[in-house]
Order: structure tokens, then sequence, then C-alpha cells
């Protein structure tokens, strides 16, 4: 991404969130060298306010009821009680957005998507986080998710892990979906709750590169499909799924009745490389029958490439507002008119098995 580029995308997130006061930051981080880089990075973004430090979370949870933060930026590794637990207890006990930043080595990257499940909004790479607007983007991401209003209808939930029913017939050829800020839980929910018997699947989930295929590895541990990492060239076939490789474009291509996986390193669309946009547009015209979705994400990828499937026939699902982390991605598909159906996440898996059966007949379908 060229420096202009980059730029524009600062400006377009500080529009997205339009803050009426600066984000208050509460960094928790055991090694002082750490929160002083972390603090001189968001220094200079005018509509972010670093409040104070904790060395380990009982600090930080003193530091919580003192200072009233609005979002963490939190360690795994710390002394007297590691980040997850403590995760885990500001979630039970004080819901509200948790940026993850930590290393992405060994099992740090197993840890950090556990975070993710446990409801922080972003994770970040210690090395990533070192460029300041990468990190002041994260902060402003997690500072508009949803985040104590998705606790509360979790606790709620008792049925959102119980398998649907699999399809009365593979009327698709694939499903593709298309996920970002939110996007690790909520495709963790989905797929745990999706039959064996289904199309193949690809997904797009933006996400930091080395981060791809241990959620890949994460995803088909809990679910009837075997889900990896996508692989160049490969025949996509019934009953599994590939999760973009962090670093690449993915696409479909067809040819001889059958569909394979294609990569490549064009330049970000959207900011993004993987793009959702460059996966649904390279399903159009195609003879391809999809279903389409659009779950939680900040901005705008996939709402135009959404728009052309369902242009072309295809059947089109987002997320709806009330159970995304964050809006932007299906709110955008839905102004534009691409969804044919706005979706609760519990739902979301029957609602693509019924979609399954349908493909080919949409006009008269239901879904």
């Amino acid at each position: 991404m060229g420096l202009g580029t980059a730029h524009r995308a600062a400006e377009i997130f500080v529009e997205e969130v339009s803050v009426a006061k600066k984000t208050r930051v509460l960094i928790v981080d055991d090694s002082a060298s750490i929160q002083k880089l972390l603090a001189r990075l968001l220094s200079s973004a005018e509509d972010i306010e670093v409040v104070g430090f904790a060395n380990d979370p009982y600090e930080a949870r003193e530091k919580m009821v003192e200072l009233r933060p609005d979002v963490l930026s939190l360690d795994i590794e710390m002394p007297r009680m590691d980040g997850l637990t403590f995760l885990s207890k500001v979630m039970a006990h004080r819901p509200m957005p948790v940026v993850i930043v930590s290393s992405v080595a060994g099992p740090q990257t197993e840890a950090s998507l556990r975070a993710l499940e446990l409801g922080a909004v972003e994770i970040m790479d210690k090395r990533t986080a070192r460029r300041p607007m990468q990190y002041a983007n994260a902060i402003r991401r997690a500072s508009v998710a949803r985040v104590t209003e998705l606790v509360r209808r979790r606790k709620n939930s008792s049925a959102e892990l119980i398998a649907v029913a699999g399809p009365t017939d593979l009327s698709a050829d694939l499903i593709a979906i298309g996920a970002s800020t939110g996007g690790p839980a909520a495709l963790s929910k989905l797929f745990a709750r999706f039959p064996a018997r289904l199309p193949p699947i690809v997904v797009v989930q933006h996400i930091p590169g080395p981060f791809t295929k241990p959620l890949a590895e994460r995803l088909s541990n809990r679910s009837r499909v075997s889900v990896a990492e996508s692989e160049e060239g490969v025949e996509l076939t019934p009953g599994t799924a590939w999760i973009a490789k962090g670093t690449h474009h993915l696409t479909v291509e067809k040819r001889d009745g059958k569909l394979y996986m294609r990569h490549n390193q064009d330049d970000p669309v959207n900011f993004h490389r993987p793009s959702v946009n460059v996966l649904f547009q390279s399903l159009v015209m195609r003879d391809i029958r999809c279903v389409a979705v659009l779950l939680t994400g900040m901005g705008d990828d996939g709402a135009t490439g959404l728009l052309a499937l369902r242009q072309a026939g295809q059947i089109t699902l987002a997320q709806d507002k009330e159970t995304s982390l964050i809006h932007g991605m299906p709110g955008a598909a839905e102004r534009l008119g691409a969804a044919m159906q706005s979706v609760p996440l519990p739902s979301m898996a029957k609602v693509i098995v019924k979609a399954v059966s349908a493909c080919g007949r949409v006009e008269r379908a239901q879904v």
C-alpha cells in the first residue's frame, strides 16, 4: 500500500468512527519499553488518548475502575495472570473492546485466536503494531465494536453450537463467505453448526497472514467440514472449506466442469489482500451457482461484489446488525440492496443450508 493510499485509509477509518470525543486507551503489558512504544505510536492520533498503563491484570483491574478506558490494549503473556484468563474475566464482569497485541510465534498464535473467541476485537502482531497507522486503526475499529451487546446476547443463547440438518440436495456449486472484524468468532459459531454434507466453501477473512492457517486448523477441529488454508490450483470438492491465504487474493475458476482455487498478489482492493470483493467478482458470469455471505466487519469490502452476484441471479445473504460485532460490511451491502436477506448469526447456518437446496430456482425460493 502506497503512502498516499495509506493516509486515505486512515482518513476513511476516522470518518467511519466519527468520534465525538477521544478514545481512551489503557495499555496492559509487563514490558515498560513496549508500553512506551505503543504510547508513542498513538501519540500522533488526535482522536486517541492513552490514559494509563498497567504491568499485569491485577493492576489493570484497578486502573479500569480508576480511569474508565474505552479500549484495552492487552498482551497475553504477563506475570501473576495471563491475558486470556484476564480477558475472560473482563468479558464476564465488565465487557469492553479489547485489542490483543502479542507475538505470533508458537503457542501465542493459538492463544491469540482463542482471545478472539473470548471476545477480543482485534489481534495485532507486536511487529505489525510498530506501524502507527495499523495500531491506531485497530484501536478505532475496537472503539465502535458492539462488545457489550454481543456478550449479553451470547449469555442468553444456548443453541449456537447445535448442528443443523443437511440440505435436501446440493443445488449450489459453492458457498462463498467474506468477513473482517469479529469474523473469526462468527466463523467459529457458523462452522460449528454446519452439517458435513455441503458444497465446497471458500472464505476470505481479513486477518494478519500468520493467522490464516491456524484459524483454518481451529475451525476444522470443531466442524464437521474439513477446513484448510487455501492452496494454489487445488480443486474445490464437497465437504471441504478453504480460508484464503493471508497474503494473497483468492479467486475461483471453472475448468471442465470443476472448480479450482487461484491465488494472486495484485494490489490490495478496499485496502485488503485478500479482498472479499476480489473473490465475489471472480464468481460473476462464471456459470457457477453459489450462495454468497457477508459477515461482520469494518468498511465495505465485499458489498459491491455481493451486489454483482445478486444481479447475476445468485443467492446473497448478510449478517444482521444485532449479531454483528461491527455492521460495516454487511450494512454497506444492505444499503446497496446487495443482500436478499439479513440473517442473525445463530440462524445463518440453517439459512445457508436451505439456500444451497434452493440455488438455481431463487425466484421460487424463500430463503
